[in-house]
């Protein structure tokens, strides 16, 4: 993904699973990296940039009592996000967008994402447009499984154990409050 001639912002905001940075245009997020990323910030986004800011405070105070609620277990608190996936084909715009409706706690099999975008044969698209998710937990790719259950891939800093370690964190959230699951969505346990 290329992010083209904006004023952009950097912030970095300490969670339970470490630094996390965004990157950002005014609200709009363009870019999040999780944490234990070995790369730098040019390494990280694009030459084309015109200048990147330091951190929005307002906006940064917005960003911290989100990553706040969701680990405290609240499915909805990213709903506020606005994201910007210009960059991306339509297919992948409408995988993204599509993951974002995966509720907290639970999973979808690359199949029945493929399914639900209108493509069903496309599963292998699928794990192509989740790896390149640029906003993952916000885009909730770590939902998105094998459909034996395996965890599949995870190409954000940390890889499969990052993964289940935040769908083991959203599962023991969501069994307090939530017992219900639909036939479509799977719940975590048994995930290997």
């Amino acid at each position: 993904m290329k992010i083209t001639k904006k004023e952009l912002h950097y912030t970095r905001i300490q969670t339970k699973i470490g630094w996390i940075s965004v990157l950002h245009c005014g609200k709009t997020i363009q870019k999040l990296v999780l944490p234990e990323s070995k790369e730098t910030l040019p390494e990280l986004f694009s030459q084309e940039i015109v200048l990147i800011l330091g951190p929005d405070r307002v906006f940064q105070k917005s960003l911290e009592k989100w990553f706040h609620r969701y680990f405290w277990g609240d499915g909805k608190a990213f709903d506020r996000a606005e994201i910007d996936l210009s960059a991306f084909t339509p297919f992948q715009q409408k995988t993204l967008q599509e993951c974002q409706k995966i509720p907290f706690g639970t999973t979808v099999s690359y199949k029945e994402l493929a399914i639900r975008v209108g493509s069903p044969n496309a599963s292998r698209a699928i794990g192509n447009a989740m790896a390149s998710n640029p906003i993952p937990l916000i885009i909730p790719c770590h939902r998105v499984i094998q459909t034996s259950g395996h965890l599949g891939g995870y190409s954000a800093p940390g890889g499969l154990s990052l993964k289940k370690e935040l769908l083991d964190h959203e599962f023991s959230k969501n069994k307090r409050k939530n017992k219900e699951v639909s036939t479509l969505q799977k719940p975590l346990a048994g995930i290997r």
